[in-house]
Parts: C-alpha cells; structure tokens; sequence
C-alpha cells in the first residue's frame, strides 16, 4: 500500500490547477466518412487542455443510443504502456468496428457496441500517444504522472460536459490498463474525499472493469512460460529449464537466453494475443512474435530485436490505421495534429517507469471502499493470462459470495465466475487479449451485466 500513498500525496498537485470550462459545442462531430448520415447518436470530440501542464489529451465520446442524458458514463482505457485508447474505439467497443484485416468502415452498427448502455469515452494518455499533445519536450513518464494527467483530464472533461457530472460514472479497459485504471480509481476516490460531493469537480465513481489486466508484476513474469507448458505448446523439460534458469534463486542469465531461445523457435507462428487464432503476418517482419516488448514488456519471450514498424504482432489492426490517418476524418474528428496516428508510441514506452509491485493492492483498497470491481479475461491469452488474476485474487482470501462455476451466453458455455465479496471474477471461454475484438456477444452481456448490477446467466435456457 506504500506506492497508493505515496499516489495520494501526489494528487496535492492538482490543486494548482484552475480549470476552465469550454465550450462542448464545438466538440460536437456533424459527420465522420463511412458512417452513416445523419449519425444516429451524438458524437463529441477535440481535446482536453489541462491547465499549467502544457498537455492536452484527445478524446472521443460517443454519446449513449439510449437515455443519454441518464446513461452511465464509461471511460475506456487501452495500455501499452503508451497505447492509444482509440483502439478500442476503432476495433473493439466502439459503434462502426473493424474486423481483423478490413480497412474500409462498412457503415454497419455495432450490434454490440457499448454506448447501447452507456456515453462511452475513449481517452488517449499519456499526453503524446495518438493525437494528445505534450506541448513541451517531456523527459519523463511513469505510471503516477499518467495517472495524475488522467485525472486532470477527467476534471476537464466533466467541467465541459457538466450535464454528465452526477451520472454514474464507471473506467473499463485492458492490458496494461490494469495498471492505469485501479490507479485512477484510487486518485479519483481520493480527490473526492478532498472536495467534497458538493464540489463541481467530484466524480461519481462506481466502479471499475478491467480485462487481462497488469495487477501481479511478480507472479505475471512467469505466467506466460506456465500458460505454454500446460496448454501442451512446450514439453515441461523446456518449462522447467526455463523457470529454473529465468525465475529461480539464483538463475543463470545464459542458460535462460539459450532455453528460451529454443521456446521461441517453438513458438513461431504462435498468436500470443489469442493462441488458437491465426498469427496474421506483417510482410515486413514475418517474426512479428519477437517484438511484443514493445508493447507488452512484461512478455518474458522475446529476442530483444528492434521492429521497424509499430503493427502490433500477429494482429490485423489495419483498418484503424487507415481510419485515424484519413485526412478527412481527422478533420472530422477536429484533429489539429499532423503527426501520423499510431497505435503506440515508442518514445514514450522508452522512457516510461513502471512503479510499484502492480496494483494488488488498489484493488483490496477499493473493495474495501465499496466500488464494485469485475476482473474478467479471456482464457487464450497468453501475453497477460487470467491464470495470473485467478491466482493472485483467491490469493487475498476474500470471502466468497458465488463459488466458480459456469456462466452462458447465447445458450453457450461462455466461461465461468465467481462472485466475491464486490468483487467479480469473469473468464471468456475461447477468447484472447482482447475479449470485446474477439467475442463481442460475451463481453457486451459483461458490460451489460456489470452496468445494471446484475448476475450473468448460469443456465443455458436463460441466457
């Protein structure tokens, strides 16, 4: 619990921060190409300037289908670190996806898309992913200066769209922002308790979503060597040697680079986001398997070989891309950046610091303040494994409320759950890294689910 104090204190910052309302108008989205005209639903973006930073974070909302004025509202987070949220919105959770591989918008509704529920907002941070701006060379980033731009952020975002202030408000995402999101929850319950709920600046948390989330750092180093070994992609001689020589006391840095020099040649071809699923090749860089350090650092499996291009491996991500690099819809979008849109930034991820032991200990204090928290994770993911999650939550001994066990989705086995004390514990069966890409009925019955506060359906005629 040290890093959350020391997280606390930090937040002392932001009462040198005036914040300024803007007007939200000219945020307002009149047409995007390839979606259909009229858009059925509001659409805001532009960015959000966080006073004395000289930073401005790019953001994108797309109002609910339904009751808007009363809906929720969610903010999705994507990781990396230093990875645009804007993924989400292009490939995930969005109302007009990509399929793997499309480049062209079919102009076809999401008939999963989360703002059927909720004002959904997609919020690319730290400032320089994506189109956010850091105005002034920054030298330094780290979990905690994320969090406190994110904050920051939300403060101004609020301030501009004061007709959501007192809705109910709920942070969902995945991957690193296992990190991002319990942090941000935390600080946001912190200024709360500071400014009081008659303050136009309280934010009505609820609770948080994450999906194979970064919690554990120390038990996720070796979770994906154990995911191979008993998924039967390595035989466990292999397995052994490589916790022997990489995890064991006191390890032998050569014997670990050659054995797992003879797991990765095992492993070429091998979609680690999703294992059963195609690894869609990058022409450039047939080995894209070897460059997941450069968004997934914790990934103990690689060469240490520099990727000339930031195509995510073995992922077709195309048509985002193509979408937020369209001159037109960046002007739609009221882009003022000419910079090329990414999906991750390599400078930041360089210098990024990773702080703490993970986030374990966030999600114990947030519990323990009454938020209402799903961990959920697709079970073919081998890059951030809910094996990880599964073990270090029946690790805090949390009493439990509904013992794991099956839940159905379409009158399909769709996974298993189990109910804690505020706490859900959710595996997707059959989906991978990103469970809204990839098993988009499933994780809207989550979202769905989670939202309305009520239990996923545990017989298969119900469901």
């Amino acid at each position: 619990m040290k890093s959350l104090n020391l997280l606390f204190l930090s937040f002392t910052l932001l009462s040198l921060i005036q914040f300024t309302a803007a007007d939200a108008a000219a945020d307002r989205v009149a047409y995007i190409p390839g979606w259909p005209s009229p858009i059925p639903f509001d659409v805001y973006a532009g960015y959000l300037d966080i006073p004395n930073a000289a930073r401005s974070l790019f953001y994108i909302m797309t109002m609910s289908q339904h009751d808007p004025a009363n809906a929720p509202v969610v903010l999705w987070l994507n990781g990396g670190p230093a990875c645009s949220s804007l993924m989400g919105f292009a490939s995930e959770v969005g109302p007009f996806v990509f399929e793997d591989g499309q480049s062209q918008v079919n102009g076809t509704l999401n008939p999963y898309a989360w703002n059927k529920r909720a004002n959904l907002v997609f919020l690319e941070s730290p400032a320089g992913v994506g189109f956010s701006q850091a105005n002034v060379s920054a030298t330094s980033y780290s979990d905690n200066e994320t969090c406190i731009e994110q904050l920051a952020g939300l403060i101004v975002f609020f301030a501009r769209f004061p007709n959501l202030a007192k809705n109910e408000f709920y942070i969902a995402g995945e991957s690193y922002a296992g990190i991002y999101i319990p942090n941000l929850a935390a600080a946001i319950d912190a200024h709360n308790a500071k400014v009081g709920r008659s303050d136009p600046t309280f934010i009505n948390l609820k609770g948080i979503m994450v999906g194979n989330g970064v919690a554990n750092r120390s038990s996720l180093t070796g979770a994906s060597i154990e995911f191979y070994y008993k998924h039967d992609f390595i035989p466990e001689k292999y397995y052994q040697m490589v916790m022997k020589y990489c995890y064991g006391t006191p390890g032998d840095q050569l014997a670990c680079n050659f054995i797992n020099s003879i797991v990765n040649s095992m492993l070429d071809g091998v979609n680690p986001y999703s294992v059963y699923r195609e690894c869609f090749p990058n022409p450039s860089q047939p080995l894209q398997r070897n460059y997941l350090y450069r968004y997934t650092p914790w990934y103990p499996l690689k060469t240490g070989k520099k990727l000339g291009t930031t195509i995510i491996p073995c992922v077709l991500s195309t048509g985002g891309y193509a979408f937020f690099n369209n001159p037109a819809v960046r002007q739609a979008l009221h882009v003022n950046d000419t910079r090329y849109w990414d999906s991750c930034n390599d400078n930041i991820f360089r210098k990024y610091v990773k702080q703490g032991p993970g986030t374990v200990g966030q999600y114990q204090y947030l519990k323990g303040k009454g938020y209402k928290i799903l961990v959920y994770g697709g079970d073919t993911d081998a890059v951030v494994p809910i094996s990880d999650a599964i073990k270090w939550i029946y690790g805090l001994g949390w009493d439990t409320i509904t013992p794991y066990g099956p839940w159905y989705c379409d009158g399909q086995l769709a996974g298993w759950t189990a109910q804690f004390d505020g706490v859900n514990l959710t595996t997707v069966r059959g989906a991978g890294h990103m469970v809204p890409q990839w098993s988009r009925p499933q994780a809207f019955l989550l979202f769905d689910s989670f939202i309305n506060g009520t239990a996923l359906p545990t017989d298969p005629l119900a469901s």
